[in-house]
């Protein structure tokens, strides 16, 4: 574990592990706003809450209840989702729609023993591609609504991605995330996730296998960790209770995420896990799926700057696949520089005052960011840019299945 960490990101880690081991005594005070605030960051809370009936520390009282609090708030939308969960698949298996239930779903069907531990925000599921439209007009049926206008392709930057418009029941509680590949940018064929696939035992839904599920949340976690640390330690969590609960074949990792392209990616998210939650994933698994430009200290940059910073990093956007033809493509740095006035309104439109010019919410943007930039940070920041894509274009020479 990085020297570096703070006793209250040491404390998450500690409860982000399947297996409570009391660590070392804080060497410091512990600042509980900070320890709720990075809790939430992380989409630990309810893991915190665990881990403290057990941890012996001295805990303020409001600080046990609001983690109770988020605990009990978790299980209920947790059963909520799954209730509507329910519906939607009995509808796919009528019409003889093959679904696969993906990431918070598939978790706490088999890895969570409790449905209060991990929080999900939205519903993911797989549909063959030849399934996918048939699959979101069922979902309207049921009383949601999409994204997108009825009898309209898709348009805009989800024309070429991975899932459908997001669908939304009607009183906006439930999410629903429709798609055809488990990753935006993966090049491999999906076919091999229902060749591997598995029938659940609560539904008339699939799930992915042991080695499938696996490699999918690990290169998600991959995926966010370009544009934002929060929700990080959350991520690793899931990966390690997974890997503790369910007998990993490691070969079938190193082989398939070879396969598939993935080995680099795959590495930071296990790399990542065994630094902050301990000996998860075998060394001779690591070191087979090791890529070749990585050294130790740039490990600890990655975790230490897109795990555990709170600050944002520059620059943004660097991996960000851009829709659309040429023109489109040559112009989007310029939207980036001189975005819409809606956005700045959004997001600086308290700062600047009601019914500020466009003029005065581009300066209250600018200057909020001059206040952020820091030179060095920003050189490293690309360094480490420039590393994170040659890993990712390390898997465009794959080996065969």
């Amino acid at each position: 574990m990085p020297a570096t960490l703070s006793p209250e990101l040491r404390l998450l880690t500690q409860a982000a592990s399947p297996v409570s081991v009391p660590g070392p005594p804080p060497s410091r005070a512990l600042d509980w706003d900070v320890v709720l605030r990075q809790a939430r960051r992380h989409r630990l809370a309810p893991l915190l809450s665990r881990h403290l009936e057990s941890a012996g520390l001295d805990v303020p009282e409001e600080v046990v209840g609001a983690l109770s609090l988020d605990r009990q708030r978790t299980a209920a939308s947790n059963m909520r989702l799954l209730a509507s969960a329910r519906p939607i698949v009995a509808t796919f298996d009528r019409a003889g729609v093959r679904v696969m239930a993906l990431k918070g779903m598939a978790l706490l069907e088999e890895t969570y023993d409790d449905l209060s531990l991990r929080p999900m925000v939205d519903l993911d599921f797989l549909v063959p591609e030849a399934s996918i439209q048939q699959a979101e007009e069922l979902v309207v049926e049921l009383g949601y609504r999409s994204a997108r206008p009825r009898n309209e392709g898709i348009v805009g930057p989800r024309a070429g991605k991975y899932a459908y418009p997001q669908l939304t029941s009607l009183d906006g509680a439930i999410h629903v995330d429709l798609h055809r590949h488990v990753l935006p940018d993966a090049v491999f064929d999906i076919g091999d996730y229902w060749v591997h696939s598995r029938p659940s035992r609560v539904g008339a839904h699939l799930l992915p296998d042991h080695e499938g599920l696996l490699l999918h949340l690990a290169a998600h976690f991959f995926k966010d960790r370009v544009r934002r640390s929060a929700g990080s330690l959350g991520q690793l969590a899931d990966i390690a209770w997974m890997a503790h609960a369910a007998p990993v074949d490691w070969d079938v990792v190193v082989a398939r995420a070879r396969a598939y392209g993935l080995h680099g990616r795959v590495f930071l998210a296990l790399m990542a896990t065994n630094e902050l939650l301990g000996p998860v994933v075998p060394a001779d698994a690591l070191a087979a799926l090791r890529p070749a430009s990585y050294s130790p200290s740039v490990g600890r940059a990655f975790v230490k700057r897109r795990l555990l910073a709170e600050a944002a990093w520059h620059p943004p956007g660097y991996f960000a696949a851009v829709p659309g033809d040429a023109f489109s493509r040559r112009w989007r740095p310029l939207r980036r520089v001189l975005p819409d006035r809606a956005y700045l309104e959004a997001g600086y439109g308290r700062d600047a005052g009601p019914g500020s010019s466009y003029g005065r919410l581009l300066w209250v943007r600018c200057r909020r960011a001059l206040t952020k930039l820091r030179p060095w940070h920003l050189y490293r920041d690309a360094q480490l840019n420039r590393w994170m894509r040659t890993v990712a274009d390390e898997g465009t020479t794959r080996t065969p299945v």
